[in-house]
């Protein structure tokens, strides 16, 4: 509860409420408590920066309503879609074939790279060996051929 009257007076005396004798009390408070200090010096950072970011929301909000109005009166068109599309996959296809073309490369290349090791690593066959396989083969369908 405490906490919440210092917040309390905190706002006011940053907002210029307080009375004279109420702010030169605070200000002695302050000066004694290094702690109520940095209260009021971080809560004053915190309005600052909330402040900021209503601004930042309130510009990108009116950004937005003005782009609405001039799209639906047709003085501007979406740039990010070209005109006519309508179905859902074309639209998502336009959105991500940058990225849908980099995942393609990225598995091309992986797919040349292991590739590329099985050859590498695998065993070399011995012609010899082959030769005289063929040799055995042809000779068992001789004898096949004869019985």
């Amino acid at each position: 509860m405490e906490d919440i009257l210092l917040l309390n007076s905190i706002e006011r005396y940053l907002e210029g409420r307080m009375l004279e004798e109420e702010k030169n009390f605070f200000e002695e408070l302050r000066i004694q408590n290094p702690a109520i200090d940095q209260m009021v010096v971080e809560h004053k950072l915190l309005l600052e920066q909330m402040g900021e970011y209503a601004d930042v929301k309130n510009f990108k909000d009116s950004l937005h309503d003005i782009h609405s109005k001039l799209s639906a009166t047709g003085e501007i068109r979406n740039s990010e879609m070209p005109e006519g599309v309508t179905g859902k996959v074309v639209q998502l296809w336009h959105r991500y074939k940058k990225v849908t073309a980099i995942a393609a490369s990225i598995a091309g290349i992986t797919a040349l790279f292991i590739s590329a090791l099985v050859v590498y690593f695998s065993p070399a066959a011995n012609k010899g060996q082959l030769e005289r396989l063929s040799r055995d083969i042809a000779e068992i369908k001789k004898i096949s051929n004869c019985n």
